[in-house]
């Protein structure tokens, strides 16, 4: 009788957590308002912010959680996204130099640093930046992704293309990659091929 009496007493008090818990969002707001200085709970609220384009948001997080534990390389590695987005590019190069000195096999942090050398104009140190990324780990899609966006930068569309699909064996389910596919598909002339692939980044969630 005992054991069920308990049960009955803790059924209200689950059913209760579980709403308070309803998503990851919540769980996350929930846990920095109960702890403030929990700066990994800073960092994975970040991560969900920015993947629903809230970069604000994200931003704001990220700093907090970097000046709570100013060691965390993907607080800093995430930031530095969000300051790229912002055009604020000295101020995301540093973060990203500190990610790799925190951790010097980060290819994250390599890949992101190509994305900042692609959009000041080092077109060469940005490959390299996206080579070290794919040392690192060869099955790295976003490195794939930023190759091939050198390489349709510079007319090569098969080149371009290829690294895409690279990706995409990697990963089936990036947008990003099937969305440039399709552009270079149709700056090859292959509109049926490229339609297919818009049509599968929609699916993911991204448009043309």
């Amino acid at each position: 009788a005992a054991p069920a009496a308990a049960a009955g007493l803790l059924a209200p008090l689950a059913w209760r957590q579980a709403h308070l818990y309803r998503d990851v969002r919540t769980f996350y707001r929930l846990t920095l308002q109960e702890n403030p200085n929990a700066w990994m709970a800073d960092v994975n609220l970040g991560l969900i912010e920015l993947n629903a384009h809230r970069e604000a948001e994200a931003s704001a997080l990220f700093a907090a959680a970097i000046r709570i534990y100013p060691g965390s390389a993907e607080a800093r590695n995430s930031y530095g996204t969000t300051l790229v987005d912002a055009g604020r590019f000295d101020e995301a190069y540093a973060q990203y130099q500190a990610a790799l000195r925190i951790d010097p096999d980060f290819p994250a942090a390599y890949s992101n640093l190509g994305v900042l050398y692609a959009k000041t104009g080092r077109a060469d140190e940005a490959e390299e930046a996206f080579r070290h990324a794919l040392r690192i780990n060869p099955s790295f899609p976003e490195a794939l992704l930023g190759l091939g966006n050198m390489r349709f930068a510079r007319g090569d569309l098969e080149g371009a293309m290829e690294r895409y699909r690279s990706a995409l064996r990697i990963n089936p389910a990036y947008g990003a990659a099937h969305q440039n596919l399709g552009y270079a598909l149709r700056a090859a002339g292959r509109e049926a091929e490229a339609r297919a692939e818009f049509g599968a980044a929609a699916r993911l969630g991204v448009r043309p």
